[in-house]
């Protein structure tokens, strides 16, 4: 392994030389062969040479520009916590982008008002779905309902976004067990209920990823509160989410 890792490297360092003699002698010959098939000053290929390390500076400088757009059509999405918030407007955004969005609502049984908003879209690409993440039944009902639903089921499902969460905060020696049986139910077994229970579909789609959003929470909260400000259960729960 020490032998081919030294190879390797020599090979590496032979190349690199070997690209810079013919770059710093071949690269102004070449330039001044089409300045004079230009009919142009052989002086400009100082400035040429300039411009070429310039626009290569510049290519590797930049952040990478995606190539290319992402066809939605027939991409269906599962979120979680729909009913306000976050969940709420990745629901609504997706569905604008032209996505199938299956949004999971705790209180659509309940007539809640972001399951009404959602279902008032009255669109066959906007489906809303009775969910409490910590009910294995629903849980089951509502990827049963996925499946059924799917405009292509070959396709499977492209992204579950796993955004249904809840908080509290407080030191930890005022915050009882109960509150973090509560957390702990919702944040992190809710994630791993919901995504084992569609996974299987994801798997078809070839490539599509769980999203957490409520860890979108966390950076700011990292972000903005002094450090050991809040020892409570939301915060050493997504700790262990993460």
């Amino acid at each position: 392994m020490a032998s081919q890792s030294a190879l390797r490297v020599a090979l590496l360092v032979s190349f690199s030389v070997l690209l810079t003699v013919v770059l710093g002698f071949g690269l102004p010959a070449l330039l001044n062969a089409i300045m004079r098939m230009l009919g142009l000053p052989e002086t400009s290929v100082a400035q040429c040479i300039v411009v070429i390390y310039a626009a290569f500076v510049l290519y590797v400088a930049t952040p990478r520009i995606p190539r290319g757009l992402l066809e939605v059509k027939g991409k269906a999405v599962f979120i979680t916590g729909c009913d306000t918030g976050f969940g709420l407007s990745v629901a609504k955004h997706l569905h604008t982008l032209g996505f199938t969005v299956f949004a999971g609502c705790l209180l659509k049984d309940k007539d809640g008002e972001g399951s009404k908003e959602l279902e008032e879209l009255h669109s066959d690409r906007m489906k809303v779905v009775q969910l409490d993440v910590c009910s294995d039944e629903q849980v089951k009902k509502a990827a049963e309902y996925i499946k059924g639903n799917l405009e292509d089921s070959q396709r499977g499902l492209w992204a579950v976004v796993n955004n249904a969460g809840v908080s509290t905060f407080g030191e930890v020696e005022f915050t009882s067990m109960d509150t973090y049986r509560q957390v702990s139910e919702v944040n992190l077994w809710g994630t791993i209920r919901v995504t084992k229970a569609v996974l299987p579909l994801i798997r078809r789609a070839k490539g599509s990823c769980s999203v957490i959003l409520a860890l979108v929470l966390l950076l700011i909260l990292l972000l903005l509160v002094v450090r050991n400000k809040f020892r409570g259960a939301y915060r050493h729960l997504l700790y262990i989410i993460v």
